[in-house]
């Protein structure tokens, strides 16, 4: 019974933190810049790449970094739950100028993950604990790769709220295993 309130209330806080999502990004939603997905008692939040980072970089654009002050701030106020934040692109290789920072498109959408991470860690209350970085590349399209239309949606940064029991850190299972 417990473990069902449990469950319940992190039903309700992630519902709070999708319509309060929803309210303080109508702008940006209306723009299709930013999608907002709620599964069960997963939130996903995908930021198309051109709003927050420069062709080629991984450095944040102010507008980029005024959405994610904005996202930071919410996700702050909900339940103590962990949040991925994960780099996704198209099937393109990258070109020979952009190799020579990047070997692919896979180190330059880890480190635009990574970015995000940073950038919400010194401009927000969220704690280092809550955070993780993740390239996925061209791992999980969302759109085919055969036209410039879908390789742009696939060119995105996806925040992530994950489920309560996802919460578990490596230590406590690796502790949990062996005793």
């Amino acid at each position: 019974a417990e473990r069902q309130r449990q469950y319940e209330q992190e039903l309700r806080a992630s519902q709070e933190s999708h319509n309060q999502l929803i309210a303080d990004l109508q702008t940006e939603i209306a723009r299709k810049d930013i999608a907002i997905h709620k599964f069960a008692d997963q939130l996903s939040i995908t930021i198309v790449d051109r709003v927050l980072f420069p062709s080629g970089q991984a450095t944040l654009t102010p507008e980029g970094m005024k959405v994610l002050k904005k996202v930071g701030q919410i996700l702050a106020r909900g339940a103590d739950r962990r949040i991925q934040i994960e780099g996704h692109t198209d099937n393109q290789d990258i070109g020979p100028e952009l190799r020579k920072r990047f070997a692919s498109n896979w180190e330059l959408y880890t480190a635009r993950a990574t970015e995000v991470v940073r950038y919400l860690l010194a401009h927000t209350r969220l704690s280092a604990e809550r955070l993780s970085a993740v390239g996925r590349a061209d791992t999980v399209p969302i759109a085919p790769n055969t036209t410039e239309a879908g390789r742009r949606q696939n060119r995105r940064i996806e925040i992530i709220l994950l489920p309560p029991d996802k919460l578990r850190r490596t230590g406590q299972v690796a502790h949990e295993a062996s005793g």
